[in-house]
């Protein structure tokens, strides 16, 4: 179910579900959460609903993060009341969603998202129905969003504006360089490393609670590793120059996705292809095919901060109030 039932208003969700209970299907129905919820609500929801899982976009631990944001504005000790009472009321599978890039998130800040991992499966007796996850805020700003139209309202910087400069970002040889705004904690290389340095945390707060096996732990520790090393070459390459296709090739980067890929999803009986699935397919071919489109194109140098010959395009004058960051 995409965006969260409840911003249509009280009145919404209970018609929502008196249809879906007395339509009784039979596939598991995922909701997502953008704000608090109380013991009604998920009593409301076991009542009437079949099968249920729940995704929750937190994004950030640090409670003054959040409210600045407008993710969540409440305290931890909330968050923690609302996944007991989700678990307590049928929830099948829980998904807790930070990030990494958010505006006046720090680098400490950040690693305290592992830490309130440990406090909520603490909390809620180690639960094998929660799954916790790291993401950066990437690739992009949406342009035509606020925050891209208004950055310095929302404490970001913005390092592209037109159609050619979003082409130059994407035709870069690490998401580094991809990205297009830094904040105004973290710069591009301090995203990245805070980034990788969750995901380094994160991997052991799974493999202390027996969430993923010691092997799948020292993969993706070696993962890190190298992917560290790859995006420090590429940044020396950077600054010193170096053509695009002089630059080595790091391609050994699916089994830390796989396997992302497979905590996402839910389990069924039949083997039907899941929404997050066919996403992924989409957006892995788009991407390839979008870059193999640019490297074709561009220059060497492009990338770098030198403008292409062609005309650029003007980002839009208006203002999306309904378009999010992502």
């Amino acid at each position: 179910v995409i965006g969260g039932i409840r911003q249509g208003g009280t009145k919404y969700v209970e018609q929502f579900l008196e249809r879906v209970c007395a339509l009784q299907p039979t596939n598991e129905l995922v909701f997502e959460l953008f704000w608090g919820a109380d013991e009604d609500f998920f009593e409301k929801v076991e009542r009437t609903v079949r099968k249920y899982s729940l995704e929750i976009t937190l994004e950030s631990a640090d409670e003054d993060v959040r409210r600045k944001n407008g993710k969540f504005p409440c305290t931890n000790q909330e968050i923690i009341q609302l996944v007991r009472s989700a678990l307590d009321h049928g929830c099948r599978k829980l998904d807790i969603f930070f990030m990494v890039g958010l505006p006046h998130q720090t680098y400490e800040s950040a690693m305290r998202n592992i830490d309130f991992c440990e406090e909520i499966h603490r909390a809620c007796d180690c639960d094998k129905r929660l799954c916790y996850f790291v993401a950066p805020l990437a690739p992009f700003l949406d342009p035509a969003s606020r925050a891209f139209e208004h950055p310095e309202q929302f404490g970001l910087k913005r390092l592209a504006d037109t159609l050619d400069d979003h082409i130059r970002h994407f035709s870069a040889p690490s998401w580094e360089f991809i990205l297009n705004y830094e904040t105004d904690s973290l710069n591009r290389e301090q995203i990245v490393k805070t980034m990788y340095g969750s995901l380094e945390k994160l991997n052991n707060f799974k493999l202390q609670y027996g969430l993923i096996a010691p092997d799948v732990h020292d993969r993706i520790a070696g993962e890190i590793v190298d992917s560290l090393a790859y995006m420090e070459l590429v940044r020396n390459a950077v600054r010193d120059g170096t053509p695009l296709q002089e630059l080595p090739q790091f391609v050994d980067l699916d089994h830390g996705t796989t396997r992302t890929q497979r905590e996402l999803r839910w389990k069924v009986k039949h083997r039907f292809p899941n929404l997050f699935s066919l996403a992924m397919v989409g957006m892995k071919l788009l991407a390839e095919e979008g870059r193999a489109m640019v490297l074709r194109r561009a220059s060497p140098l492009e990338w770098t901060g030198q403008r292409p010959a062609t005309r650029a395009v003007s980002r839009p004058e208006t203002v999306s109030d309904s378009a999010e960051e992502g």
